[in-house]
């Protein structure tokens, strides 16, 4: 295996096969990086609501095994229908030129939930006339609310091997679990595999952490809603079990004083 790197000096010509060497390593880099992932977005893509647009951030999406890198922000614009409204992303190949080959993708809204095979969805929102589509949560379980909220539970993201839960979705669960004074070090310890990379969780470990946490499972798949769920009742049975220590405590203070 062979290497090439250019020397840029002066007065040296470059050859066109010094030049393609630049041109391919960091595209090869960046598939090698990335070919474990499935097809989803997997990293960046933060979503972004102003007054009539909606706007989906810098990111790394995949989809049919190829990498689209999004350079800059993408906008499309929303309106309150009081209906499910599902932003997706659509990617088509132009193959039209002799010269090069186009790979596009392109942000759109439309109400149907299912999505076709060149497309992906980031979230959905049902917004009601005279509300503000929000993306700020009250709580965890906020994040499925119906109306006038942006719902990434359904959204495509990528994990290795497979599609996995929203990279949003976990890094919330994790920032709540470690704001609780209650939480079990498994909790902590999964907390942070959630927030050491800037990349989806692998949907095995989140799978592995939920069944050990719940006792609950038969090994089978669990689905995206399910699995949200199951965290939900984690943060829960967490809070709950602050409590109890509190209530403990409070009947110990009874005790001493009698």
């Amino acid at each position: 295996m062979e290497y090439i790197y250019p020397l840029f000096e002066r007065n040296r010509i470059l050859k066109k096969e010094h030049l393609w060497s630049l041109r391919d390593y960091p595209l090869a880099h960046m598939e090698m990086a990335y070919a474990s992932y499935g097809d989803g977005l997997i990293q960046g893509c933060e979503v972004t609501v102003r007054e009539g647009e909606l706007a989906v951030g810098k990111g790394i999406v995949k989809k049919n095994g190829f990498l689209y890198f999004i350079s800059r922000e993408l906008t499309v614009p929303y309106k309150a229908t009081e209906k499910w409204e599902v932003v997706k992303m659509k990617v088509e190949t132009d193959k039209s030129s002799k010269e090069t080959i186009a790979h596009r993708l392109t942000l759109f809204v439309d109400q149907e939930t299912e999505k076709k095979e060149n497309e992906l969805e980031v979230c959905r929102f049902k917004l009601r006339q005279g509300s503000r589509l929000r993306t700020e949560y009250k709580n965890f379980l906020d994040m499925e609310t119906e109306y006038d909220t942006i719902n990434l539970l359904y959204g495509d993201w990528g994990g290795i091997g497979e599609q996995t839960i929203p990279l949003p979705v976990t890094d919330y669960f994790a920032r709540l679990v470690l704001s609780e004074k209650g939480s079990r070090e498994e909790d902590i310890q999964f907390a942070y595999v959630c927030l050491s990379q800037p990349l989806p969780v692998r949907r095995e470990v989140i799978e592995h952490y939920v069944r050990r946490r719940t006792k609950e499972g038969d090994g089978n798949k669990i689905g995206n809603r399910e699995l949200f769920h199951h965290l939900a009742w984690i943060l829960e049975d967490i809070k709950e079990g602050k409590k109890g220590d509190r209530k403990q405590e409070e009947r110990r203070r009874q005790i001493w004083v009698d």
